[in-house]
């Protein structure tokens, strides 16, 4: 069966596959077409308060004015708080935020209810992955264009969304070079009996395992694993068929391939930057210094940091920092 015969359902294993129509992508599409679309933030502005700073819940631009705001003689002294994801990309976001501001910031893990706990203040500031957080918040099937704008919707009222920086966690399938497999198309033969190497978080997600198994009539069953190091093994050793894998993740020195995705089944997910208001309002300078750290920040330099943690550097986030400018 050649590229774009498969129509109807389809039997393997006993089990009926049906692959979903087009329109079915057209949430993942709108995500993808928002993060080259959304008016970056002018960050130095913010200082003088005459930046268009997203707040969430009114989704308005702060006021023009020429005044700088009230400094508050307390705050940059002050305990910051910065939540992260219990991941080791979060870990290593945790390092890097915190370090900026020296031994004044501390990070935590943070679950679920990030999102009230943000808002209440019991933490000053948070790095999470945007696409991911609007598929937590939102009840819609079609956001708009403007990812952060949706977020500033949906968060609560007392955080300020910061724009996108230069990562990019979305999600992307690989398989191991020896498996002579190069895209997700037509896959569904091969996939019977075989596992996908996938982090707890990506069964259900639209370009998860769900999304995988419905858009390109795949047969896979779910193999969990959340360490992106033990996941990419599990591709080498044949374990598993293909892998779910965050383009900020570091996986080991394994020689895996990127699988083509000619369905565009998967989408950006942006490192944001999200802060309470309270503590923007009052911290100004120090939500700077946070967001300089997102500017600059990559994916190549996220991965080579986690890179170098892997083989027993301890000072490498407070390197990357330095060569930088921003310790």
């Amino acid at each position: 069966m050649g590229p774009g015969q498969l129509t109807g359902p389809h039997y393997f294993s006993g089990v009926a596959w049906t692959p979903v129509s087009r329109a079915g992508l057209r949430v993942l599409r709108a995500l993808a077409r928002g993060k080259g679309e959304t008016v970056m933030v002018d960050r130095r502005a913010f200082l003088i308060g005459a930046g268009a700073l997203v707040l969430t819940g009114c989704a308005q631009a702060r006021p023009a004015t020429t005044e700088s705001p009230s400094p508050n003689p307390t705050a940059s002294t002050s305990p910051v708080l910065i939540g992260v994801d219990d991941t080791t990309v979060g870990t290593v976001l945790g390092q890097l935020l915190s370090g900026t501001l020296g031994g004044r910031a501390s990070a935590q893990m943070m679950g679920s209810d990030w999102n009230a706990i943000l808002g209440g203040g019991s933490l000053s500031a948070a790095a999470v992955y945007g696409a991911t957080a609007w598929n937590q918040l939102s009840n819609s099937e079609d956001p708009s264009d403007n990812l952060v704008q949706d977020l500033a919707d949906l968060t609560d009222p007392e955080i300020t969304v910061m724009n996108p920086g230069k990562s990019d966690g979305g999600l992307v399938w690989m398989a191991s070079a020896q498996s002579g497999v190069g895209t997700l198309e037509n896959l569904g033969p091969w996939s019977t009996g075989k596992a996908a190497a996938i982090p707890s978080w990506a069964n259900e997600r639209a370009d998860g395992l769900i999304g995988l198994n419905a858009i390109y009539a795949t047969a896979f069953v779910p193999s969990v694993q959340d360490d992106p190091v033990a996941r990419a093994q599990l591709l080498v050793s044949g374990k598993a068929g293909v892998g779910a894998f965050r383009r900020t993740e570091y996986y080991g020195e394994v020689d895996l391939v990127e699988l083509v995705d000619p369905e565009q089944m998967t989408t950006a997910d942006p490192v944001l930057l999200m802060v309470n208001s309270a503590f923007a309002n009052a911290d100004p300078a120090t939500v700077l210094k946070l967001t300089s750290v997102m500017d600059k920040l990559t994916n190549e330099a996220l991965i080579d940091v986690q890179k170098q943690i892997s083989q027993g550097t301890t000072q490498a986030a407070q390197s990357w920092l330095t060569a930088n400018g921003l310790a």
